[in-house]
C-alpha cells in the first residue's frame, strides 16, 4: 500500500521565537523545502497544523490534530487517521534538507514492526519515520494517558531503525533541525538547497 506523506508542523517554535516553517530560506518557506521533498516521492502528502491558515501550500491539504495541544505524537495520529488504511511517512517541517533518495531507501528497507524511524548511530529520529496503521491504537492509548513522549511510544510498539550514515551517498548535513535563528547563520548550510 502507498504511504502518505506528512509534514508535522504543529510545534511552538519557542527556541525560534517565530513559525519557523514560514522562514524563508533562498526565497521559500522551509515548509515548502520539506512538502516539495515529500512531493517528488509520495502521491498524496498533507500537512498537520492546528492553524493551517498561514501556509499558502497550493494542492496540499493541512489538517489538524485530533487530540488538541498533544504534539507531534497527535500530529502522526491525526495523519494516521486521515491516511488509513495506508501507512504515513512523517517528516518535521524543521528538516529542509532531507534528501528525496533517502526517503526511497527508506522505504524500501523491509519491516515487520510498525515503525520505522531514523537513526544516525547514537541518536533516534522517531518525527521522521514510517508508521503503519498497525501504530495507531498503541499511539491512541498513549495520547488517552497523556503519555506523549515519542520515546514512549517506540519502545511500546518497536521500531526498526534506519541509519543512512552508513551508506556514503548520504551525509550528516541531511539530518539537521532548524530550530533557532542562529541555526540560519551558517552560510555554507544555508547553501545546501
Amino acid at each position: 500500500m502507498v504511504p502518505l506523506g506528512a509534514v508535522l508542523a504543529g510545534g511552538q517554535s519557542t527556541r525560534m521565537g517565530t513559525d519557523k516553517a514560514l522562514i524563508p530560506i533562498n526565497g521559500k518557506p522551509m515548509i515548502a523545502w520539506v512538502v516539495d521533498t515529500l512531493k517528488s516521492v509520495f502521491d498524496n502528502v498533507i500537512v498537520v497544523a492546528d492553524d493551517g491558515s498561514k501556509y499558502e501550500l497550493p494542492a496540499i491539504r493541512v489538517i489538524p490534530d485530533v487530540v488538541k495541544k498533544s504534539g507531534p505524537l497527535g500530529g502522526i495520529h491525526a495523519a494516521l487517521i486521515v491516511a488509513a488504511p495506508a501507512p504515513v511517512f512523517v517528516m518535521p517541517c524543521d528538516m529542509p534538507f532531507f534528501p528525496a533518495d533517502l526517503i526511497r531507501e527508506f522505504l524500501r528497507k523491509d519491516s515487520h514492526k510498525p515503525v520505522r524511524i531514523l537513526w544516525d548511530g547514537t541518536r533516534m529520529y522517531p518525527l521522521c519515520g514510517l508508521y503503519s496503521q498497525a501504530a495507531l491504537p498503541v499511539i491512541a492509548g498513549c495520547l488517552k494517558e497523556g503519555r506523549l513522549r515519542m520515546t514512549d511510544l517506540v519502545t511500546k510498539v518497536g521500531a526498526d531503525l534506519v541509519n543512512p550514515l552508513d551508506d556514503p551517498r548520504f551525509n550528516p548535513r541531511m539530518l539537521v533541525n532548524l530550530n533557532s535563528p542562529q541555526d540560519f547563520e551558517d552560510p555554507d548550510l544555508m547553501k545546501a538547497l
